[in-house]
């Protein structure tokens, strides 16, 4: 008996299928192995071997298409998993391994966001109410003409959008008197391209250290515009936001913070809704227990963990853990040994959700947030 035909015929019988002159199918695990008999040019019968695929009975090339469940899958001529992604108008959408359809989610950083079943893009556009806005423009700042700076700005508005601010949504990164009033995290470039700058404050509010500077009464009359406020640092059209404009800010996202404080005051959720959604520590232990540092930046405000540099003890500190904005406010409730050593600033934290309205020495040098007039 020739080779190739007693082979097939003990692999018919070994797996229990019946074998024809023409065709075999031997089933094992979904997959048919056929078997055609042909004769070669000496009339000697020989024997072809292939494979094909069955999915709930009807065939399919594995090349083209993914059998799951009984279905068959394919995108473009290409199979797929539909567990791992989905197939819209011939293209493959998966985030961190899971499917999605783009039309009602957006994936960003392994993460699927969506407004009222309906995608948005954290780059152009945040959520809020179930309704997608469309919040980021441009800020280019040429005041440095070998550097000029572009800066994300973002519009956040209360919720009825009666009132509205318009904030840079990066940290300003404009060098003003380097080495004394304004650094780079850690003396290094790379770091105010991500952080933007330190600023001490009197360099926040466009004055010297000796007009506005730790221990001096700071007159910012000259500084303020026909409109009230003080440009500092800012490029022209924005200005650096007082102590109320923080505190409408907080207002914007819980309006139960309210006005008019005068020393340390706290909110306790919206400092996870403008923190950004990664750079920020995070610390777990092995009972599971800890934090994630990282915030949710629901209105794109994208506040990073800049950290700060006591200029006093000449140190770096806290980049991952913290970050402040000055305001353009003195803090002058101080009994007489402290006046004029603080102005206020807002604060948040790796830790906790909150964000805090509170004062600090006029000497530490944090990042700069600019408002638009």
């Amino acid at each position: 008996m020739n080779k190739k035909y007693f082979l097939a015929v003990a692999a018919c019988s070994i797996m229990f299928a019946a074998c024809s002159d023409d065709v075999t199918e031997i089933h094992q695990n979904g997959v048919a192995a056929l078997a055609k008999s042909a004769y070669d040019d000496d009339g000697v019968e020989d024997w072809n071997w292939g494979t094909y695929y069955k999915c709930d009975n009807e065939k399919y090339d594995p090349e083209k298409a993914f059998c799951s469940e009984g279905k068959t899958y394919s995108c473009m001529g290409k199979p797929y998993n539909p567990k791992k992604a989905f197939c819209s108008e011939g293209k493959l959408f998966s985030c961190d391994g899971k499917p999605y359809d783009p039309e009602k989610a957006f994936c960003s950083e392994g993460k699927l966001l969506s407004c009222d079943d309906k995608a948005y893009d954290p780059e152009k556009q945040y959520c809020k109410l179930s309704t997608t806005i469309e919040n980021y423009g441009w800020l280019e700042d040429s005041r440095d003409k070998q550097h000029v700076q572009v800066y994300k700005t973002v519009k956040i508005c209360n919720d009825d959008e009666t009132s509205c601010q318009t904030w840079m949504a990066e940290n300003l990164n404009y060098s003003v008197n380097p080495g004394v009033q304004s650094w780079c995290y850690d003396n290094n470039d790379s770091n105010c391209n991500i952080y933007g700058r330190l600023y001490t404050w009197a360099a926040a509010v466009g004055k010297t250290e000796k007009e506005c500077g730790l221990g001096h009464k700071c007159d910012l009359s000259d500084a303020t515009n026909k409109k009230g406020v003080v440009r500092g640092v800012c490029p022209e059209g924005w200005h650096l936001p007082s102590h109320r404009e923080f505190e409408e800010l907080i207002n914007y996202i819980n309006p139960v913070f309210g006005y008019g404080h005068t020393g340390d005051a706290a909110e306790f959720t919206a400092g996870k809704l403008l923190k950004s959604r990664s750079g920020w520590n995070s610390e777990w232990n092995y009972d599971g227990s800890g934090y994630n540092g990282n915030g949710t930046d629901a209105y794109s405000f994208n506040a990073l963990p800049a950290g700060y540099f006591d200029s006093d003890d000449d140190v770096f500190s806290y980049v991952g853990e913290d970050v402040s904005f000055w305001s353009s406010t003195e803090y002058d409730k101080a009994s007489v040994e402290f006046e004029y050593m603080f102005a206020f600033k807002l604060r948040l934290f790796d830790s906790r959700d909150k964000v805090n309205l509170d004062f600090v020495s006029k000497n530490l040098a944090i990042p700069v947030r600019c408002l638009q007039d």
